[in-house]
């Protein structure tokens, strides 16, 4: 019950919000390019046109931004997909079960069978001097 609460259906005000993000993202600093340029233009003239070189700067860096933000989003909803899909924690082991690693060699170990200690080992044979 709570995963259908935390799972939304897509909205459409989400996608003009993505769109919004996407659009801002590139529009300034293209325009702050654009900006920055026209007053370089008039401190500092060169050969070249400063609104031209700095606005195509300025989209460069807004396309990079919004494509990363793009990119973080789709990770972020792969992760949301995948948390609601993977099975629901345990939380409570059953008695028959072993906690933990320690646990997970002790029924490791219990599976095999104990040596038969009717037969004598080795260092049950040896003589032992008389004190």
């Amino acid at each position: 019950m709570q995963q259908q609460r935390r799972r939304t259906g897509f909205s459409p005000l989400q996608g003009l919000g993505a769109f919004g993000v996407v659009g801002w993202s590139v529009a300034l600093p293209t325009v702050g390019g654009a900006l920055l340029g026209m007053w370089l233009d008039r401190v500092a003239p060169r050969a070249f046109s400063w609104p031209i070189a700095l606005m195509l700067g300025g989209l460069v860096i807004g396309v990079l931004v919004a494509w990363e933000w793009v990119a973080r989003e789709q990770r972020a909803e792969q992760d949301r997909a995948d948390e609601l899909s993977s099975p629901a924690p345990r939380t409570r082991a059953t008695p028959g079960e072993a906690a933990g690693p320690a646990g997970a060699q002790q029924s490791a170990m219990s599976d095999t069978p104990m040596p038969d200690r009717s037969t004598p080992t080795p260092a049950d044979t040896q003589e032992r001097p008389d004190d």
